[in-house]
């Protein structure tokens, strides 16, 4: 009774181990696949990435073999498990190789090696699937099918033992050429994760030939040891891996990759573990194993959400255990800004409550537009119309123009305002709203039309009357000075972004990261063109142009030099010749698609027209100049990469 027992349990822990391999490294491979598309085009990231999906495709073929007991379908997962078994190799390699080129060790002829390891990973992967020369024949064990060895299967143990030792050697090496203490540390970790990984697949590998020699309860401790802890391994190695081709702190970072484990992985095992649990208690009891299994997973998802939610403060704590009073600050401050919509919610419910209490039908409040120049209604009260359309009205729109004599607080009348709260303007009520602080001036008003009851009201009422005014003012400067800090981080939010590009970069400083620094921007990236789009939008002047990154770039500094410009003025021009360069030949009058991008970009950016101009004069609708509008960004940041590439290469 104790063999079968023994062999049952070391079967479900077998499939348990398969299964959490699998989960864990798909979900690994997709973390690091969707963290920013900037780090595709990170050496160490797009060679992880290929290991990884190795190891995927290797446990997603086991975990099936393993489960069925026809040798026909057993075989056929057999040949997929070996899409990744193939490649581990090279696979390894090339992720070793990655590592080590960033030390400035690059070495043409050991990435030929690596290349041709690729082939000989296809050439085992076509002898694996076609021929019996890799896997002689499936033979059906306790927990499922499995592969018995070929003639050529010891070649194939030899090349991986010979590539992964090696792969191990250059991580040795790559730790050696490391002189920061930082990054000697990570790589020493990297190393020390990478050593158990590779010994973690020797009894793997010779588990063919023991099937006949080993009793089940022992042969199956041999996969049960190659996939013991590789999941936890896989995670450290991520973790290391995660700091590559990224320009976040490493708070932010590490704080990610912990909630995404406990969001995927760790609930997606949960599940597994649950689901396998309750189908052997649901057979010794004698209940309908689908209905526990069901309750089991759905309690189990929203138990995790909980303690997630709970945990969140314990995982902020570790996280940012040196900077945690200010990051707690952030956050708070994050909690408690007034968004546009927040303030038009708080303007809305005030009017609303002022106008009940003076008993009047129509009300708005209106503050300075943004250049100045007018008035803008924020909140109307007893209409259905927006604010936007209340305030095209012909009558509101004059009102408003004589009110705007009135901007200066020694205009109003004060006698009326201090005897009466407010300052009467032939059939409206203002009531001034003012700013506290030095220098008084008016944050705007709330205005209602006509004034019956208004002289009979109590002292109770015009007490609420002032409480509601004197919120509508806090809440009005309040987002006056949140708009000013909003635009100070904007103006240097540039250069926090470059200083965390250098240090993602300097992590593992080496010529070839300085090379990749100065490397010439990709036209396609995201971050690239919102630089492109930004200067574009602020042509004629404005932050975005004075402190933009593209004045960082080579050829704006050559034009600089050339005429004696300012660095803006430079950018100016290049951008100018961008947009020039879009021109394609032929009849101007023409509205093919390449005459629409350079009429667009020409008229919107450099001549300064408004949308609607501009949409009248192309004959086009507003939905599709957008568009249009994307597609020539994207088009100007294609051409100013191309004038950049050109000019390193004259330089070069």
């Amino acid at each position: 009774m104790t063999g079968p027992t023994l062999l049952g349990a070391l079967i479900i822990a077998n499939l348990l181990l398969v299964s959490t391999n699998v989960i864990v490294t798909f979900s690994l491979w997709l973390y690091i696949l969707t963290r920013r598309a900037q780090r595709m085009r990170h050496p160490i990231v797009t060679a992880y990435l290929g290991l990884i999906f190795a190891l995927t495709a290797t446990y997603a073929g086991e975990i099936f073999h393993i489960s069925t007991d026809s040798l026909d379908v057993g075989l056929f997962w057999l040949r997929v498990q070996w899409i990744g078994v193939a490649f581990l190799p090279s696979a390894s390699l090339w992720f070793a190789d990655a590592l080590l080129r960033t030390t400035g060790s690059v070495s043409a002829r050991r990435r030929g090696l690596i290349n041709i390891g690729h082939g000989v990973g296809a050439f085992f992967l076509a002898l694996a699937a076609l021929t019996n020369w890799i896997i002689a024949r499936p033979v059906a064990v306790p927990w499922g099918v499995y592969l018995t060895a070929g003639p050529l299967y010891p070649l194939f143990m030899l090349y991986m033992v010979t590539a992964i030792g090696w792969g191990v050697f250059l991580v040795l090496r790559a730790h050696h050429r490391l002189l920061a203490p930082t990054a000697r540390r990570r790589m020493r970790r990297l190393l020390w994760l990478l050593i158990p990984c590779a010994l973690a697949g020797l009894p793997y590998l010779v588990a063919p030939y023991l099937l006949n020699v080993l009793r089940p309860e022992l042969l199956i401790l041999l996969p049960i040891i190659a996939h013991a802890g590789v999941s936890a391994l896989t995670v450290m190695i991520t973790y290391i891996v995660a700091y590559h081709g990224v320009m976040m702190p490493d708070r932010v970072i590490k704080q990610s990759l912990i909630l995404y484990l406990l969001r995927g992985p760790f609930l997606g095992v949960g599940v597994v573990a649950l689901v396998l649990f309750a189908s052997n208690v649901g057979r010794l009891v004698g209940v309908d194993t689908a209905r526990i299994q069901l309750f089991l997973v759905i309690a189990a998802i929203l138990l995790l959400q909980i303690v997630v939610e709970k945990a969140r403060p314990l995982i902020d704590i570790w996280v940012y255990r040196q900077d945690r009073e200010e990051i707690r600050w952030f956050l708070e401050v994050h909690q408690r800004l007034l968004t546009p919509s927040d303030l038009a919610d708080l303007l809305e419910s005030t009017l609303a409550a002022v106008c009940e209490a003076l008993r009047v039908e129509v009300g708005y409040l209106a503050a300075p537009d943004s250049n100045d120049n007018g008035f803008t209604i924020l909140a109307v009260f007893g209409t259905a119309e927006s604010p936007e359309e209340f305030g095209e009205r012909p009558e509101i729109r004059d009102f408003l123009q004589r009110v705007r004599q009135l901007r200066d607080l020694n205009q109003w009348d004060l006698e009326e305002m201090e005897s009466r709260g407010f300052h009467r303007e032939n059939d409206h009520l203002l009531f001034p709203l003012q700013f506290r602080g030095e220098g008084e001036s008016v944050l705007g008003f709330l205005c209602i039309q006509g004034s019956r009851g208004i002289e009979t009201l109590t002292q109770e009422q015009k007490r609420l009357v002032e409480l509601l005014l004197s919120q509508v003012e806090v809440a009005l400067e309040s987002t006056q000075l949140q708009s000013g800090i909003v635009a100070i981080l904007r103006r240097v939010a540039s250069n926090i972004e470059w200083v965390q590009r250098w240090s993602s970069k300097l992590k593992y400083a080496s010529p070839l990261t300085i090379a990749e620094m100065e490397a010439v921007p990709a036209y396609d990236d995201e971050e690239f063109q919102r630089q492109v789009k930004d200067a574009l939008d602020h042509y004629w002047g404005g932050p975005k142009l004075a402190q933009s990154p593209l004045l960082r770039l080579r050829v704006v500094q050559a034009t600089q030099q050339a005429g004696r410009r300012t660095a803006t003025q430079a950018l100016r021009q290049v951008i100018a010749q961008a947009v020039e360069m879009l021109r394609p030949e032929g009849d101007e009058r023409s509205m093919s698609h390449e005459w629409l991008l350079y009429n667009i970009s020409k008229m919107r950016f450099l001549q300064g027209k408004r949308v609607k101009e501009i949409v009248n004069e192309l004959y086009m609708s507003e939905s599709d100049y957008y568009r249009k509008q994307r597609a020539a960004i994207e088009e100007v940041a294609r051409i100013l990469a191309m004038m950049e590439e050109e000019e390193r290469g004259s330089i070069g």
